[in-house]
């Protein structure tokens, strides 16, 4: 075996998770979603993951996502490990797998060398047995120094339709690693059953193990015109610079294993069995949920008779469920799912109907954390909204300013001091702030209790992007 070289993780935190709509939004894909038990979203917990098991510093973790959702990125991150901040890239626009993964391994090299090893792994899984991922990574780490593209292989615990499939072969690499037979589609369930009785075969995790010169090696034979348009881009630029939309949008829009895993010669896998996850449909989520006594996963105000197998989940309304099984029940404030649980086929289908209609429940969520409480949206129309702010004792919001819109504060519940340009203002309830265009402001919850404000937002333009940071206490940048 080689040298060992550092392992450095590769957090791919795209996509847009519409199966798990109205929880998912365009403006909140599931990543960011507290999904599994305990507070933290599955971004955060992937972030937690990583450190533990390959005992990177935070510093060189690279997570690849979309220019649009950096800011929500560095919220979460700054909430969690300030140091992970360091190396977000944004891109420009939705590629799929192979860009994204070539455009981490070229920012790598440009920082570590080609010698490094890269963990790749999507941001939005989850994994509950994370000493059997640490021995497992262990396994691929040994391979991938070989000079093998390692994929950990899932071992499969039904006939899932759902993922693709991983063939082993019976020639043996390392220990606990396997020259990969094929790659196989996502199957039937008489195929997939067929796959479980064998016994070679497993599911396609989506992470992977490789050195940044076997990565991108094969890149430049198997995806020469993704390997060329990084490489001279690399060659004329820094990594801190973000990288052009122009440049970046002629990518062609492939995913990793059609453009590299099913071409190459050096793939390899580990299989293992870590309680793993892809958290893509609700029927996933009940899999890995707690369950009560009726097998129902509860979330939020629920009350329930004679109902089993069901996931039920609310965020404002109580949810009241007779005599009913094998439902999903989502209510988000604004929407309301009832589906059979395992039909996710026909909830992508309602999404994709919902989204021609350009249906508001589809766009942005009702109720948004933030590192210091939360956002709830009352009412949003042209050239208005009405918001309520909630913030947790001794927080306070960023230091910032709005181009585009004025906003009317006042205090329903607490105690707060706004800073207003130069000016401190001590508020309480009914007191009362406009807020002009351009003008540098904050607030600061200063009681015990939950400060909570309505907001009037006003002007041409209310994009949560209008957001002009110049200090914060969570690491964010500054839009």
């Amino acid at each position: 075996m080689s040298t060992n070289y550092p392992l450095i993780p590769v957090i791919l935190s795209g996509g847009s998770g519409t199966r798990l709509w109205p929880l998912t939004r365009d403006s909140l894909p599931k990543q960011f979603l507290s999904l599994t038990d305990g507070d933290q979203s599955l971004l955060q917990k992937t972030l937690d993951r990583v450190l533990i098991c390959s005992n990177a510093k935070a510093s060189d973790v690279i997570t690849v996502t979309s220019d649009a959702f950096l800011k929500k990125t560095y919220d979460q991150f700054g909430q969690l490990e300030a140091a992970a901040l360091e190396n977000i890239i944004g891109e420009p626009s939705a590629q799929d797998t192979a860009a994204a993964i070539a455009y981490a391994a070229f920012h790598a090299k440009k920082i570590h060398g080609e010698n490094v090893m890269l963990w790749i792994t999507p941001a939005d899984h989850h994994v509950g047995d994370e000493q059997g991922l640490k021995e497992a990574l262990q396994h691929a780490s040994q391979s991938a120094q070989d000079g093998h593209i390692v994929t950990f292989g899932i071992k499969p615990s039904s006939p899932e339709t759902a993922y693709g499939y991983i063939q082993r072969s019976d020639e043996k690499l390392s220990d606990g690693t396997f020259r990969v037979e094929r790659f196989h589609e996502k199957p039937s369930e008489e195929k997939a059953q067929h796959y479980i009785n064998d016994g070679n075969f497993y599911w396609n995790s989506g992470m992977f193990v490789v050195s940044v010169s076997t990565l991108l090696d094969e890149f430049n034979a198997l995806a020469p015109e993704i390997y060329s348009v990084l490489d001279n881009y690399f060659k004329d630029h820094q990594t801190g610079r973000p990288i052009s939309p122009k440049v970046y949008g002629i990518l062609p829009k492939i995913s990793f294993d059609f453009a590299i895993m099913e071409k190459t010669q050096k793939a390899a896998v580990v299989p293992c069995d870590i309680e793993w996850s892809d958290v893509g449909t609700w029927s996933s989520l009940w899999d890995i949920g707690t369950k009560d006594p009726h097998g129902n996963v509860v979330d939020g105000r629920v009350a329930s008779i004679d109902t089993k197998d069901c996931i039920i989940h609310s965020n404002a309304l109580m949810v009241a469920a007779i005599g009913l099984k094998d439902l999903a029940i989502i209510e988000n404030g604004d929407s309301v799912l009832i589906a059979d649980k395992n039909d996710s086929a026909s909830l992508k289908k309602m999404v994709e109907a919902l989204k021609k209609t350009d249906a508001k429940e589809t766009k942005a969520p009702p109720l948004e954390k933030k590192p210091w409480g939360s956002v709830k949206t009352l009412s949003h129309e042209p050239g208005h909204a009405v918001k309520e702010l909630t913030l947790m004792p001794e927080t306070q919001t960023s230091l910032h300013l709005h181009r585009h819109r004025c906003e009317f504060w006042t205090v329903v519940s607490g105690e707060a001091v706004a800073l207003l340009d130069d000016q401190n203002h001590n508020l309480k309830a009914q007191d009362t702030l406009f807020i002009p265009i351009n003008a540098h402001h904050r607030i600061k919850n200063v009681g015990k209790v939950p400060l909570k404000i309505i907001e009037v937002q006003c002007g041409d333009y209310l994009g949560e992007d209008d957001i002009v940071r110049i200090a914060d206490s969570y690491g964010r940048s500054a839009a």
